[in-house]
């Protein structure tokens, strides 16, 4: 059974909707002062002992926010987008 079929009409990840991550950053938007940005950065790959990894485990701020499981990501997020804005994410090393 694929991810997808776990979903629900409207959700990004199981029992979240994209309209709650929307809200979430809204209220994150609503407490940062003016012409701001906050920068959060996700989880990157942990390894035991030379290339054996840990298994991955988003960020929780990170999830939070974005819903975004992708291991190596910064989010940006912008003061004056209340919410109705998606995040900057790119990749970093």
């Amino acid at each position: 059974m694929g991810l997808m079929q776990l979903l629900a009409a409207g959700e990004v990840t199981p029992g979240i909707t994209a309209a709650e991550y929307s809200q979430r950053r809204a209220t994150l938007a609503s407490l940062m002062p003016a012409n701001s940005f906050a920068v959060i950065p996700g989880a990157g790959a942990q390894y035991m002992v030379g290339l054996i990894p840990h298994p991955f485990r988003q960020d929780a701020d990170f999830r939070y926010l974005t819903g975004v499981l992708q291991k190596n990501l910064i989010a940006v997020f912008e003061s004056s987008c209340r919410g109705s804005c998606l995040p900057s994410c790119m990749k970093h090393r």
